[in-house]
């Protein structure tokens, strides 16, 4: 990297972990400001693009499996990959060699960023001011490696947030799946009636053919153990929370029960499919 990368100087660890979470709060105030901004010029410019170009499709119609590699795909690139590439190339290699001042490369480092997402035009104000914080640590401390764990950082954060919008399959967040010691909890309900409650347990015995295994009960709450195509699930009331449903085995839970869960899910919810 030398002689391809500028001059980089040493940040403390401490120092450079407090430099980080600024930063990203700074980034997080950008989105928010923005955010109402650029959904007008979307609306208002854009509106004639489908709704695939802007991940506004129906992605029930696609198998689980694909979608936890479309998740992992996505967390590598965009939050490995493209940062390290572009600021490796944006702030270590380009910055360094652009006219002018320091001012004016600060500006024009910026604008360049921005123009290089031709594809979201309308997330040009955001980008623009996103690059000014991601120049930063290069006018200010002469160090990419910093640059780089922001963008990372904030790519990582966004790709996690965003998931229910751009991974979300028969109302589960794909990323509770993803991770093999968690697992998939489903809220079925806000209304956390005993009738409703009871409604389920006679949904489940009829549609899926499930077992009760146990039920416990008091005056807030309520726990049904059943089995429902060979894996225990556990059917929760919860008073001011709501009825949920979860594998019997929590964290130890199989992969194939979490899957058993997202099923009587999307069944209960949509009965028609």
């Amino acid at each position: 990297m030398k002689g391809v990368v500028g001059p980089t100087e040493r940040i403390p660890a401490l120092k450079f972990i407090l430099l980080l979470v600024g930063a990203l709060l700074a980034l997080i105030l950008i989105g928010g400001i923005s955010l109402t901004v650029e959904a007008s010029i979307k609306s208002a410019l854009f509106s004639w693009l489908p709704d695939w170009y802007f991940f506004d499709t129906n992605f029930e119609s696609y198998s689980r499996e694909s979608l936890i590699l479309t998740a992992w795909v996505r967390l590598g690139l965009d939050g490995i990959v493209f940062p390290v590439t572009e600021e490796l190339y944006f702030r270590g290699f380009l910055f360094d060699r652009l006219p002018g001042t320091l001012r004016t490369k600060w500006l024009s480092g910026a604008i360049l960023f921005a123009v290089y997402h031709f594809w979201q035009p309308w997330n040009y104000l955001s980008i623009f001011f996103i690059s000014i914080v991601l120049i930063w640590p290069m006018v200010k401390f002469r160090n990419v490696y910093l640059s780089i764990a922001i963008h990372m950082s904030a790519n990582i954060i966004g790709a996690l947030l965003f998931s229910d919008k751009y991974y979300s399959v028969h109302d589960i967040n794909i990323y509770q799946t993803i991770m093999e010691n968690l697992y998939t909890e489903v809220l079925i309900s806000a209304n956390a009636d005993p009738v409703e409650f009871e409604n389920i347990v006679n949904r489940l015995v009829s549609a899926f053919d499930a077992t009760i295994v146990n039920h416990a009960r008091d005056p807030d709450t309520d726990y049904v153990d059943v089995e429902v195509q060979n894996e225990k699930l556990t059917l929760h009331r919860q008073t001011f929370i709501g009825i949920s449903i979860f594998p019997t085995a929590l964290d130890h839970a199989s992969r194939q029960a979490n899957i058993v869960v997202e099923n009587v899910v999307l069944q209960l919810k949509h009965p028609d499919k």
